[in-house]
């Protein structure tokens, strides 16, 4: 087995050398999701964080070379205004809809403390600035914004193999779109939608009665595109080759392996029938291994259930937001 894993580790990383594993972040505060460490010495990543208070700690605590830009995003350049949260991680290009916010519990944290100026560009500019030609991941989570930035990232849309954006099903900004919008979106740009992780909050005036699930709010959404749509970006070979490599490991990144499998047979014909095999050997394998995690998890889960029964006769009344899954199929977070 680890003869196994060390050459389908090899194949990746001749991906990696032809077309390095991109990350762009959008909304980079915290920094990148723990999933990602798994490819750490080939993952470059390039985040934007307007919020400089965020941006300063999240350079803090990753490694030198990623880069982070306190550049602002949208879906033109120009001069927007800033409105910074109580809580730095819901400041955004929007402002805040308090009327609606104020029904729910911890509203305070999305009240503006201050406006300031911001520059903002599309995210193609931004990324041809910082010398980036490729991306093979988005991520976006910038408090409302997410539909304009996707707008302004054409290119860099048509080279990515997933996209993980936050959406909203209600507007908690002005003139925010909602997941309706996205949605549509990814899909005309070839992608699909794998994964909804919701979460739910219930009302100040009866977060104390029933239980726990209240109006569904926003969602981590995960899109990966068809291997089919990857193909007709690049003309030479290798490139293809390697893009559809990368693919396959972030469908492996967030547990879909039979989505990586399907990806294989399109690469295949770019393959010695020895590589493919490895190839194949390789993801079913990882499968296996995510299958006995999952039972270790779902150990775990009995415990939460016992937990759920017991707020159904007694309910916490502290417990007022519930996030229902967990992005993907790789058991807890």
């Amino acid at each position: 087995l680890a003869h196994m894993d060390t050459a389908y580790n090899r194949l990746l990383e001749d991906a990696y050398r032809i077309s390095p594993l991109t990350l762009g972040d959008a909304g980079a505060a915290g920094g990148i999701h723990k999933r990602w460490r798994v490819a750490e010495a080939h993952l470059r990543v390039v985040g934007f964080e307007p919020d400089a208070r965020s941006l300063q700690e999240t350079k803090a605590h990753s490694p030198s070379h990623y880069i982070y830009l306190a550049t602002g995003l949208y879906n033109k350049a120009g001069t927007l205004t800033l409105y910074q949260a109580k809580t730095k991680t819901d400041s955004s290009l929007l402002k805040p809809l308090m009327p609606f916010l104020g029904k729910f519990p911890k509203a305070e944290r999305f009240e503006t403390v201050s406006t300031v100026p911001m520059q903002v560009d599309r995210l193609d500019t931004a990324l041809a600035r910082a010398g980036i030609d490729d991306v093979d991941c988005i991520k976006i989570d910038t408090q409302g914004s997410e539909l304009y930035i996707l707008q302004g990232a054409v290119e860099a849309l048509s080279r990515a193999s997933g996209v993980e954006v936050e959406v909203e099903f209600t507007a908690l900004y002005e003139n925010q779109p909602l997941f309706a919008e996205v949605d549509s979106l990814l899909r005309s740009a070839g992608f699909h939608l794998f994964d909804l992780a919701p979460v739910y909050w219930k009302r100040k005036i009866g977060k104390n009665i029933g239980r726990s699930k209240g109006q569904i709010i926003y969602a981590d959404a995960l899109y990966l595109k068809d291997p089919e749509v990857i193909t007709r970006v690049y003309d030479r070979e290798d490139l293809r080759k390697a893009k559809l490599l990368k693919a396959i490991f972030i469908a492996t990144l967030y547990g879909y392996f039979d989505f990586a499998l399907e990806i294989a047979k399109i690469v295949a014909p770019m393959m010695k029938p020895e590589e493919y095999r490895t190839l194949t050997e390789g993801i079913c394998a990882k499968g296996e291994i995510s299958s006995r995690l999952s039972y270790v998890w779902g150990k775990k889960s009995i415990g939460r259930t016992l937990r759920k029964v017991a707020r159904a006769v007694d309910p916490d009344p502290g417990v007022w937001q519930l996030a229902d899954s967990i992005l993907g199929n790789v058991g807890e977070r």
